[in-house]
């Protein structure tokens, strides 16, 4: 299928190398334009985007495309919303406009999706956790969302944020009524993102890790600001699969670094998805060629905004949603195991990937967000190096694979700084040291955590993990002038 009809990005991705292009986006009630030149973000109703506007911040200093030229945005009264995580003090809302969804008939799962995706007004909304008229007292960080809620919202409030793309500013709006919708709405809404039924054969998964078949030399912990992107590299660097592909969204956006121009895609590698939070999968719609690759992703309960990337991979035969029944799945070096946590948080219910040393060495293990004790075995197991799970954060359970100092052995934390997460956390910190995976914190005499925020003169901070005890990075040469995967330290 032509990238042209991918429902996310419409003409964005067609026309984004060429000369200045003007786009329209319609549906039943409204009509916007902009000009785009390298992109034109989903600027419209969408709250996603393809290759956003470098924006100067408070972070870091952005290029600026001034070609680019945000379209007055629709103002939407109501919304229909779902809880979708906790960024410290606030709420984090998957939103839908919902005069839109009132209008739609009955959507089967993202594959029906597909045919309003396009159009569909889905936002992003930062709320206080205590606005008083939430009607609940959020507690658990990893419940499935606490269901669909409809939210008034006031334009001329400023408690809260909405954002119409996942990569520029958001706009100040207030909350002016919560409430719960009906129980048959709520179900109209869970069908309309649902991934049940298009799950694939196992042996579908397996071929396509089985692509990968040069030998895996180093795992790239590429700096992605606040999210998350690990590549599994031959012996130049090249990534022959990937795991995650994420990125800093919304209020984190600006940690993005801008020396990031693009992933390399030589290989045509897969991309395994731990779990559809927004900053492990944004860069599949920040860069084009993200797109054409085939994606393996867990079977999760999704919002509106996950729904409308999962669309656009789907219409393009580039979706492959893991097997309900299937434990794990080995390819080579690597072993991707489904994780067991318990209820339904999609931190702790995607995959994870152990990937062995190309000579049998023990594994370097990739986590996501999920804790250790929600990974099969995991902490049974012997590792050579952690990338550590959720970017350091606390993960309210202290068991930690024991570390045993092998060759190459390094602890490794994906955060954005600054971020609103308190990543790392120095509880995280604490307990890596104490399990035998020395921490500088921790004054330890020769430690071994590094961190993508330590970014060099280029402007990145990429890690490199292998199984040598002194690592020489051999660089990264794909002809391509611009990917900027380079491993940039050890």
């Amino acid at each position: 299928m032509p990238l042209q009809s991918l429902p996310l990005m419409s003409h964005v991705i067609a026309e984004r190398t060429s000369r200045p292009a003007a786009l329209e986006f319609r549906s039943k009630r409204r009509s916007f334009h902009c000009e785009d030149r390298m992109s034109a973000s989903l600027a419209t109703a969408n709250g996603l985007g393809d290759c956003p506007s470098r924006e100067t911040s408070d972070v870091q200093q952005r290029p600026s495309h001034s070609s680019i030229r945000r379209p007055p945005p629709e103002r939407p009264n109501r919304v229909y919303v779902r809880m979708d995580q906790v960024a410290g003090s606030y709420l984090v809302l998957d939103a839908i406009g919902a005069d839109f969804f009132d209008e739609l008939p009955a959507v089967d799962g993202v594959h029906g999706w597909t045919q309003y995706s396009e159009q569909a007004p889905v936002f992003v909304l930062w709320t206080p956790m205590s606005f008083p008229l939430w009607p609940f007292q959020y507690e658990d960080k990893d419940d499935d969302g606490l269901g669909w809620w409809e939210t008034r919202l006031d334009w001329s409030g400023r408690n809260s944020t909405l954002y119409y793309n996942l990569f520029l500013e958001g706009l100040t709006v207030g909350l002016a009524k919560v409430s719960q919708v009906s129980s048959a709405r709520a179900q109209q809404l869970r069908q309309a993102f649902s991934l049940s039924g298009l799950e694939r054969p196992a042996q579908e998964i397996l071929d396509i890790l089985n692509r990968a078949t040069k030998s895996l030399e180093w795992i790239g912990v590429y700096d992605v600001g606040q999210g998350n992107a690990n590549g599994l590299c031959d012996d130049k660097e090249t990534p022959q699969a990937y795991f995650d592909l994420g990125g800093g969204v919304t209020s984190h956006r600006n940690t993005f670094p801008a020396a990031l121009t693009d992933f390399c895609y030589l290989a045509s590698p897969p991309v395994v998805l731990s779990h559809w939070d927004w900053d492990h999968w944004s860069s599949g719609v920040r860069f084009r060629g993200a797109q054409n690759l085939d994606w393996i992703v867990p079977l999760q309960w999704l919002g509106g905004v996950h729904a409308t990337f999962a669309a656009g991979l789907h219409n393009g035969g580039h979706l492959f949603v893991w097997p309900a029944a299937t434990s794990a799945l080995s390819s080579g070096q690597m072993t991707v195991r489904k994780c067991t946590g318990r209820g339904f948080g999609r931190n702790h219910t995607g995959l994870a990937m152990e990937v062995d040393g190309p000579g049998g060495q023990k594994p370097i293990l990739l986590t996501g967000d999920a804790r250790y004790s929600a990974i099969p075995g995991a902490l049974n197991r012997t590792y050579t190096s952690l990338v550590v799970p959720h970017h350091g954060a606390n993960m309210q359970n202290y068991n930690v694979p024991y570390g045993t100092l092998l060759a190459g052995a390094r602890i490794a934390f994906s955060f954005g700084n600054p971020n609103s997460f308190g990543h790392p956390d120095s509880t995280t910190q604490r307990d890596l040291n104490s399990s035998g995976w020395p921490h500088s914190s921790q004054g330890a005499a020769a430690p071994i955590d590094r961190e993508t925020k330590n970014r060099g003169s280029g402007g990145l901070g990429h890690i490199g993990l292998g199984w040598s005890a002194k690592p020489k990075l051999p660089g990264h040469n794909c002809g391509s002038n611009t990917c900027s995967v380079k491993l940039q330290n050890t």
